[in-house]
């Protein structure tokens, strides 16, 4: 009973430093407004924009519409990521025992920030842009390996993270000389992105009693989206199942998607829906929930999209507010 009551009161103790993005005076969960904000940017500026582009024509109203709202949420989750990055890793120093990791995650995820802010103006040198996608991959092993007694739901998929961003930096490096490469590494980092995305769906459910109920109407929304961006294949198919098959196909990273792949489309529908679960929990008025779920649905759907400056930035600003903490 002892060391079932310990157990019990150290969880609760347990926090992450993504908790810390709250303002009380406001009401207001900074880090549940830069997931929402990411979202809606990655979703209107990297897949519905494209769709529309590209679709029938008598659209330009709504062309016109989706590039404002894509152009303004994407500018705010850019500096957003920023100016959170940098205020998590000033408080990280504070943070009790973790001063050796907080400095290292400094080191590390100043690389990612700097090209984040130099792409908004050129395009990234090759050795810069692979050095941030190294850099925000050992980001995530490290705090990873941080929450595996405390958080081990959150230590796994920060850790795929990593191992899914050090995947990416292997692909591009070697695929000029590894015969095989261009096409095992890519599988590897779709089934790891794809078991991410399942566990962040079943994170969410987890965060209530009621969340398991919904969990099978979650799992059949996913099925629904993604049959209707396969039917988008199809001749003479509906303007709206082409819009979704596009906007899917847009924001999925591997080209062998529109020959029949089905794996990445599916992940992406997965993580699109966990976060959008988390983001609508994490908005609720309701008592002080961990920013847990919320990082761990953000991670799966970062990897589900193209590997950009702003997904990779995005991954250390996760990492950093993963942080365990203890009060």
């Amino acid at each position: 009973m002892s060391a079932a009551a310990e157990s019990s009161d150290s969880e609760k103790k347990s926090t992450v430093l993504g908790d810390r993005l709250r303002l009380d005076l406001l009401g207001l969960d900074l880090l549940g407004l830069w997931a929402f904000a990411l979202l809606i940017g990655l979703v209107a500026g990297a897949g519905l924009s494209p769709a529309l582009k590209g679709s029938r024509g008598g659209l330009d109203w709504w062309i016109d519409r989706v590039d404002l709202a894509a152009g303004v949420t994407g500018q705010f989750a850019a500096m957003a990521t920023w100016l959170l990055t940098i205020q998590l890793l000033l408080a990280s120093f504070r943070a009790k025992g973790q001063r050796l990791l907080a400095t290292s995650l400094a080191i590390l995820g100043i690389w990612p920030i700097v090209s984040l802010m130099g792409a908004q103006r050129l395009p990234l040198p090759p050795e810069l842009w692979l050095g941030a996608v190294g850099m925000a991959g050992a980001g995530c092993l490290l705090t990873g390996g941080a929450n595996r007694q405390t958080r081990p739901s959150l230590a796994f998929v920060l850790t795929f993270a990593g191992v899914s961003l050090l995947l990416e930096l292997i692909f591009v490096t070697s695929s000029d000389w590894l015969e095989h490469a261009p096409e095992a590494l890519p599988r590897l980092r779709g089934a790891l992105g794809l078991t991410l995305a399942g566990v962040a769906l079943v994170s969410q459910a987890h965060q209530s009693s009621r969340g398991y109920l919904l969990l099978p109407a979650a799992f059949g929304a996913c099925g629904l989206l993604f049959l209707t961006a396969l039917r988008a294949g199809q001749p003479e198919a509906a303007t709206w199942i082409l819009m979704v098959g596009r906007t899917l196909q847009s924001m999925t990273p591997d080209p062998q998607w529109a020959r029949g792949s089905w794996a990445p489309s599916l992940q992406l529908c997965v993580a699109l829906l966990a976060l959008g679960w988390a983001v609508v929990l994490r908005m609720l008025p309701t008592r002080d929930k961990s920013a847990g779920p919320l990082i761990v649905a953000a991670c799966a759907f970062l990897l589900a999209v193209p590997v950009t400056p702003l997904s990779v930035a995005a991954l250390t600003l996760l990492g950093v507010a993963a942080l365990p903490q203890r009060s």
